[in-house]
């Protein structure tokens, strides 16, 4: 009962349909976002996420256009902004809190403004899967927040990458979803051994107590015998 109900757990866990961090890191996707915006819904929002390997580009453009380039794998943490005509890089020098007037700490708080408002809110999907423009912008908040405010320098196809979530990675101690036909089919093989083996151990003791039955009888009959 134990073994099925391991199996039943295994199938409907929520954490089987979210992302690992690996996958975040290491795949790369695009993803577009577009919205009616003013002017009568004439004037369309546009918000465009890739990720190459190691490399992030953010495109944003409602009247004017803004281009934003990360790099998660190289320092030092900086960010390039190619904004009103001209292209500058913001180098991250001391941590950003919410008073902080240093120019990166006010360009990353202006980024994740746009990701949240324009991305988090209008991408459709569902978060916690990859195949959808939620998931993957989610999945680029979550790789920016650790590589700016965090500092991480990540690496891609390593497994000493730090987790993207609060808590240790449960997805990363889970099977992945291509192996997970394998793990139940372990489990089976081990129910069916395990049952086997009570079965075995029943009819062990079922022919033992049958033979001392027996034993006892003969030891009666003689007894009866001798009167």
């Amino acid at each position: 009962m134990r073994y099925l109900l391991l199996i039943n757990l295994i199938l409907i866990s929520p954490a089987y349909s979210l992302f690992r961090s690996s996958d975040c890191i290491n795949n790369d996707f695009e993803a577009n976002v577009n919205r009616k915006g003013a002017v009568f819904g004439m004037l369309n929002y546009r918000f465009n996420i890739s990720k190459d390997r190691c490399v992030i580009k953010l495109a944003y453009k409602d009247v004017l256009k803004s281009d934003w380039t990360f790099d998660i794998c190289r320092e030092p943490v900086h960010l390039k902004v190619n904004q009103y005509l001209s292209e500058k890089v913001y180098i991250k020098s001391e941590d950003c809190n919410a008073g902080s007037k240093n120019t990166f700490c006010r360009k990353s708080k202006e980024f994740f403004e746009l990701i949240e408002k324009e991305g988090l809110i209008n991408a459709q999907g569902e978060r916690d899967s990859l195949s959808t423009e939620h998931g993957k912008v989610y999945c680029v908040f979550k790789l920016l927040k650790k590589h700016l405010e965090d500092e991480v320098i990540f690496t891609i196809d390593s497994v000493s990458n730090p987790s993207l979530f609060e808590t240790s990675d449960l997805m990363d101690v889970l099977p992945k979803k291509e192996t997970i036909e394998k793990k139940i089919e372990v489990v089976k093989e081990a129910v069916v051994e395990k049952a086997k083996k009570i079965k075995d151990n029943i009819k062990e003791g079922v022919s033992e107590t049958l033979e001392k039955a027996g034993e006892k009888l003969d030891e009666a009959k003689k007894d009866l015998e001798s009167f």
